[in-house]
């Protein structure tokens, strides 16, 4: 038995447990459930605590911990500037979500080609955008503050992670990241130009090649039905939060039977909404670390 001398990456590590399976093509990999201290058992109850009191107050601890642990941001703030009405507007404010039937188009499998990840739109001019656009107009800014001047470049490649970087500029920056800024020196080192060593630009790579979730999809994206299975476009929120189907009558609540309670708790269909900022909507959400 091992222990730990201090909290991991998710907390205190109570326990865990793997379960194993094979992809379709006979590929086996693990899923793994993983208990911590900072969400035991009693605290799981809690959010579910017939006192909306006490199940508010378990419900901040829970996304306090969420949020201390995941992201679905890029954790490099996102900037957007663009030509609006022939004056340049770098506004964010300007720059809206588009409707619910436009994300729900975005997750279809024939649809999501219609509106090719368009998913913001400005206010004063009505052009849309992608997130790539926002994701794109930041390392503009952040390679012009070092003199650099360069622009995205039209592509034929429908499959190019970004217009303004080769993927093999991506697979490199975003594989050696771990090298460059986790060394002894805690700095990067044998790199010419220093932009490289940019922590803000590099980490944007690492997160843009690892964590964006294609904006056409994939074919694993399908295997339950014509809508993306994880979900992709999700919509930009200023905090987590648990989204709870509740209705009259426990009409969409099920059984919830505990060893610890002789008492049966009906819980309504949930699911947990993280903090997610204009810009990432096809961003996985990640842990920083293991991301690293």
């Amino acid at each position: 038995k091992q222990i730990g001398d201090g909290p991991g990456i998710l907390g205190k590590v109570l326990a865990f447990a793997p379960a194993h399976e094979e992809q379709a093509r006979y590929t086996l990999h693990s899923h793994w459930q993983i208990w911590v201290e900072e969400l035991s058992s009693n605290k799981r109850m809690g959010l579910w605590d017939s006192d909306p009191e006490i199940r508010r107050q378990n419900r901040e601890k829970f996304y306090e911990y969420v949020d201390s642990i995941m992201k679905s941001s890029y954790t490099t703030p996102l900037s957007f500037k663009h030509s609006c009405n022939g004056e340049t507007d770098d506004d964010d404010k300007n720059i809206f979500q588009r409707d619910m039937q436009t994300f729900r188009d975005a997750r279809h499998e024939t649809l999501c080609y219609t509106e090719n990840g368009k998913m913001l739109q400005c206010r004063e001019c009505n052009t849309k955008f992608a997130p790539t656009d926002m994701v794109e107009n930041t390392f503009i800014e952040k390679l012009s503050s070092y003199g650099i001047t360069q622009h995205p470049v039209s592509t034929s490649s429908e499959n190019r992670k970004l217009s303004m970087f080769t993927d093999a500029q991506l697979d490199v920056a975003a594989y050696s990241h771990v090298y460059d800024f986790y060394n002894e020196n805690s700095n990067p080192v044998h790199i010419a130009n220093p932009h490289w060593a940019d922590e803000g630009i590099r980490t944007l790579m690492l997160q843009h090649r690892f964590e964006h979730h294609c904006m056409s999809h994939r074919h694993s994206c399908f295997k339950k039905g014509c809508e993306c299975r994880f979900f992709f476009p999700f919509i930009s929120c200023d905090s987590t939060y648990v989204d709870q189907d509740e209705s009259k009558e426990n009409v969409n609540s099920t059984p919830w039977n505990r060893l610890s309670d002789p008492h049966v708790q009906w819980i309504s269909p949930w699911m947990l909404v993280t903090q997610r900022d204009l810009g990432s909507e096809y961003l996985n959400t990640f842990n920083c670390a293991l991301s690293e």
